[in-house]
């Protein structure tokens, strides 16, 4: 009797064993889906569907100590400081309402994501999966969206493209874009195969055929991180500059290099106006901002009853990233915002100098670059908000992955 209890208690081990490996590979599963459905359209309840999914699957794991969650990253205090701000400032917001819920629905969601991505891709395995993940799906929507563009709704082709129906419309694009060409390029560079080149030359080509159909000078100016990161990769450098030239030689990208041109002397006066409304804005409310909502910038027209002033009749964002957190969360938020950038970018550089793994150098160096360029397109649009701020915040999870590799090695050769 006691033998086959033994047996039988050894079989429940088992299938208790195969169970959670096939739960942790589910949530691996529904969390790449939702990662690479991120750009296209009519996925809202899919997404829905593989977020909670992920997360309760994770929770049920981790209450029967079948996975492990950690929360220990170089970003959880700046986190965990910003949301409090934004928490502690949802009593002052002018529309409470719709603060609460971004605050909810957004913030606290996008970081729930951050901790999912850490926990969940945090072998080099699947490290490697996520980034595949997102260059395939980066370049099917850029070479998509160029299609349905030009090819099915029949825009002129000296139209710079634009596809609000999935929340990018032209200042937007280049969030994705950028991530198909920065790790393409990383991909080439370091972890070369046949299939990995076809699939990294179809991102490239893609997402440079997306990028420039924008037009938009703070897309193109996101790129110089990798001509300046990989300058000295002349066989990259040179597949990047064909590439680019042949797309000029075939879109009217001309004007975008022209100082007198339309495109850059009105997208620089609407700013300059949209930005001065802001500034007085500021003024106003310096310390706890007008409120976490996004919705709060277009209360003049949703209802009257929350203008923010009478005197401002702008309704734009203010198409600046750092004005933005400043205009929603007070200038005490702005600073801590700033503080979640510098921890990113101190663990990035630390990752850099310090590590002996080629591996974890040649992404970290990946990811500086990308977060540069998300930084210099911030300057120019609003990166907190929509499909930009997930890539943002998965960004800066896969960083603290790489410090969590390089930690985890610094103790095991103490």
């Amino acid at each position: 009797m006691e033998f086959r209890d033994q047996i039988i208690g050894a079989r429940g081990h088992e299938r208790a064993g195969d169970l959670s490996v096939f739960l942790s590979r589910s949530i691996t599963l529904m969390l790449g889906i939702y990662i690479f459905i991120i750009p296209f359209p009519y996925r809202t309840a899919l997404q829905e569907i593989y977020f909670y999914s992920s997360l309760v699957l994770l929770a049920f794991l981790y209450c029967y100590k079948k996975q492990p969650i950690s929360f220990k990253t170089p970003l959880t205090l700046p986190f965990l400081l910003f949301a409090a701000w934004v928490l502690g400032g949802l009593f002052f917001s002018i529309d409470r309402k719709n603060s609460v819920h971004d605050f909810f629905a957004y913030l606290l969601k996008d970081m729930a994501l951050f901790f999912l991505v850490y926990n969940i891709f945090g072998s080099r395995k699947r490290f490697i999966l996520l980034t595949w993940l997102i260059i395939i799906s980066a370049g099917l929507f850029s070479i998509g969206g160029v299609i349905y563009f030009y090819g099915i709704i029949k825009m002129p082709i000296e139209t710079r493209i634009g596809l609000p129906e999935v929340g990018l419309g032209v200042n937007y694009i280049g969030y994705v874009t950028a991530l198909a060409i920065f790790f393409s390029v990383i991909h080439l560079l370091h972890f070369r195969t046949n299939l990995g080149t076809l699939v990294s030359i179809f991102g490239i080509v893609g997402a440079t055929l997306a990028t420039l159909s924008t037009q938009t000078k703070g897309t193109l100016l996101g790129f110089i991180p990798l001509v300046v990161l990989f300058f000295e990769r002349k066989k990259v450098l040179s597949l990047v500059s064909v590439i680019v030239t042949l797309v000029i030689l075939v879109m009217p990208a001309r004007q975008l290099f022209t100082a007198g041109s339309d495109v850059l002397g009105n997208s620089a006066s609407a700013r300059i106006s949209i930005w001065s409304s802001y500034v007085q804005i500021i003024r106003d409310h310096p310390f706890t901002g007008i409120g976490f909502g996004m919705q709060t910038y277009r209360k003049e027209i949703i209802n009257p009853d929350y203008e923010i002033n009478p005197s401002y009749n702008e309704v734009f964002a203010p198409h600046n990233t750092f004005m933005d957190v400043a205009v929603r969360c007070g200038l005490p938020g702005l600073a801590l915002f700033l503080y979640i950038l510098f921890a990113f970018a101190r663990a990035g550089l630390g990752l850099i100098r310090n590590s002996q793994d080629p591996f974890v150098k040649g992404w970290a160096l990946c990811l500086m670059a990308v977060f540069a360029s998300y930084l210099i397109q911030g300057l120019f649009s609003d990166m907190l908000l929509g499909i930009q701020v997930k890539y943002f915040f998965i960004i800066l999870s896969m960083m603290s992955i790489l410090w969590k590799w390089h930690a985890e090695s610094t103790n095991d050769m103490t």
